[in-house]
């Protein structure tokens, strides 16, 4: 790393969070984890439940509306376990 020539000491360097910034944080991805996840499992199990009693194009929508449930959730996991 060079040093600020404007400043003549080294460059500034970010601090380490503390532990309980860490906690926070951690607490934080879990909520984000947990909500978005189950948002979706929500979506899942109602449209599955209709499906049963569906027929034809309701049915297909149904199914389509799972995948896309299911795609979502995949990225958010993606998305979390990158984080983490």
């Amino acid at each position: 790393m060079s040093s600020d020539p404007s400043s003549g000491g080294p460059p500034e360097r970010q601090a380490e969070p503390t532990p309980a910034e860490m906690s926070e944080e951690r607490r934080r991805i879990a909520r984000d984890l947990h909500d978005g996840t189950s948002q979706l499992l929500t979506v899942m199990q109602l449209s599955l439940g209709r499906l049963k009693s569906s027929t034809g194009d309701e049915a297909a929508a149904l199914i389509e509306e799972c995948e896309r449930a299911t795609r979502k959730m995949r990225d958010q996991l993606r998305v979390f376990s990158g984080v983490l």
